[in-house]
């Protein structure tokens, strides 16, 4: 897997994936102008992660 980073923002619940750094710090930087600028109520978080493993789960359940 090439690199990859995620933005994740608990206000809206966005997971975004990017394949640059750059990119996911832009981001990272817009998520947090934005949030200030609505004037969430409450705590909100902004995290960037570097994505180092990925594993997609689907499980359904048994009738």
């Amino acid at each position: 897997m090439s690199k990859r980073w995620m933005v994740l923002d608990t206000a809206s619940g966005d997971e975004v994936f990017h394949d640059s750094l750059e990119k996911a710090k832009k981001d990272y930087n817009d998520a947090i102008i934005d949030i200030k600028e609505s004037k969430y109520v409450g705590k909100t978080t902004v995290y960037l992660f570097e994505v180092k493993e990925q594993t997609d789960l689907t499980f359904y359940p048994e009738d």
